[in-house]
């Protein structure tokens, strides 16, 4: 018999794929808004670490880029979110960058460069070895 290869099936919690869908569909209609300071506290808050389906994580990618590509880095607003807002900014800014598109990762690089201003050097290093994205 010849070795077979089967395609891995990841399995989301149904319940957390609506919640996450319902979200991205909210999300999506602040950005179409130009609502993008509350987008962008929204989806620092509600995306569980623990997802596994990457068409969702894709979904999630997608909607930070378009907030990073029309929102520009503000501390003030920064200095009102938690630290693990700024740390789930600061995963998703490091993702923008490194899909290297020029606006998005100007805007994501500013993030990033304040998230570390009010943070420090250590809010880094804890993205960098948080390998969940």
């Amino acid at each position: 018999m010849a070795d077979e290869e089967y395609e891995v099936v990841i399995n989301d919690d149904p319940q957390e794929v609506v919640k996450v869908e319902a979200i991205i569909t909210n999300l999506k209609g602040q950005i179409q808004q130009s609502q993008f300071a509350s987008a962008l506290k929204l989806a620092s808050t509600t995306f569980p670490s623990t997802l596994k389906s990457p068409a969702l994580k894709q979904n999630i990618v997608d909607v930070f880029g378009a907030i990073f590509s029309n929102y520009t880095a503000n501390e003030a607003f920064l200095k009102e979110l938690n630290a693990e807002q700024r740390a789930s900014i600061l995963k998703y800014a490091t993702k923008q960058m490194a899909l290297g598109d020029k606006k998005i990762c100007d805007s994501a690089l500013g993030f990033y460069t304040l998230i570390i201003k009010i943070e420090g050097p250590g809010a880094v290093a804890r993205t960098l070895t948080c390998r969940r994205f």
